[in-house]
């Protein structure tokens, strides 16, 4: 529902932090995308305001692609918070669900696409849960090492997936010295899409197939975290990219 994109809250949210999206490359409208974001962080606010909210630059930088914001399952089962993340366009983070929107079609004519998008693409924070006890200010510690299932996912669909770091993420909140959660108050937060990295469909992949585009992944993130957190990262002289 557009008019729930259209909240002032998200914008003020956004012109809070603030919030901002990088393109490095183009997602051409004419496929779909699983967009891999890190860190997580307490609360994934780079990831959720630029996929969820019609105030980031989305539609301006990517136009003809369809936001798709995903969230843990568990959150569909909330009454009234579940109707709000589905005004706002948001999915679970199942594989049906992921798979779903990236199986979707790009032809122009489908009914599906009468909103004027001839693409999709799902927002997933792959590290979940875990990565989120590894929120700390300036530190980039990414749970990608074992997790491979976005990539089975990737290469069942045929999606291109993206690489996208939210620089500032993690520096959102703290702990004080009783080991409570501390809001920083305004952080800017920079979410930085890389290039797409194509794929070719394939409904059973081989582990070697997977390993082979999850260390092109890795490559492709470490290189992005590079290259841009002298613009975007508090101390960049001092951090490291970590995959645990």
């Amino acid at each position: 529902c557009q008019c729930v994109r259209n909240w002032g809250l998200w914008k003020w949210f956004i012109n809070y932090f603030p919030v901002d999206l990088v393109k490095t490359a183009e997602l051409p409208p004419d496929r779909n995308y699983l967009v891999c974001i890190f860190p997580h962080g307490l609360l994934s606010i780079g990831g959720f305001l630029n996929f969820a909210s019609n105030y980031s630059k989305w539609s301006t930088l990517f136009p003809g692609v369809r936001p798709r914001f995903t969230t843990l399952v568990l959150n569909y089962y909330i009454p009234i918070y579940r109707e709000l993340l589905l005004s706002l366009g948001m999915s679970t983070v199942s594989a049906k669900s992921l798979t779903a929107i990236l199986k979707e079609s790009n032809d122009p004519t489908h009914k599906s696409n009468s909103d004027g998008f001839t693409s999709s693409a799902a927002g997933l924070v792959v590290g979940g849960e875990r990565e989120q006890r590894h929120a700390a200010p300036n530190i980039y510690k990414f749970v990608l090492k074992n997790r491979k299932g976005f990539v089975k996912i990737a290469l069942k669909t045929g999606a291109s997936l993206v690489p996208a770091i939210s620089f500032g993420e993690n520096n959102i909140f703290g702990k004080n010295e009783w080991r409570l959660i501390r809001f920083n108050g305004r952080v800017p937060v920079t979410t930085v899409f890389g290039a797409p990295i194509h794929v070719t469909e394939n409904l059973s992949p081989s582990e070697e197939e997977v390993n082979e585009i999850h260390e092109v992944f890795c490559k492709e993130i470490r290189e992005l975290f590079e290259s841009h957190k002298s613009k975007y990262a508090d101390n960049f002289d001092q951090i490291e990219l970590e995959f645990v």
